[in-house]
């Protein structure tokens, strides 16, 4: 009985966190921050904090579970999409204005 709740805990988390994870990255393709997203976090961290308080699943549990949900969506690993998005923001910074002293900037 409890290892029939626990699947069907996983499966419910498995869909609400592809759901996230397309939302964020619909976000991100139109370079857009939308309310819903953060709300849909805030939801999944109360859904796991939940699953861990009853007992259904424990940390390693829930891991796994967001690690294939993020490849399903993202087809790269957490720790390959993080050093992908460093990488892109990195990249679009213009360090240069930087480059002369502050006494030389021009003010605007």
């Amino acid at each position: 009985m409890v290892d029939q709740r626990r699947r069907r805990y996983l499966a419910k988390l498995a869909t609400k966190l592809k759901a996230f994870y397309e939302a964020q990255q619909q976000e991100r393709e139109a370079n857009i921050a939308l309310t819903a997203t953060q709300t849909a976090k805030n939801q999944l961290d109360g859904f796991m904090e939940a699953g861990l308080i009853s007992q259904l699943v424990n940390k390693a549990d829930l891991q796994k579970t967001v690690d294939e949900a993020h490849f399903d969506v993202f087809k790269m690993t957490l720790s390959e999409r993080s050093k992908q998005l460093t990488e892109e923001t990195e990249a679009e910074l213009d360090w240069s204005l930087y480059d002369a002293p502050t006494i030389f900037r021009k003010n605007d």
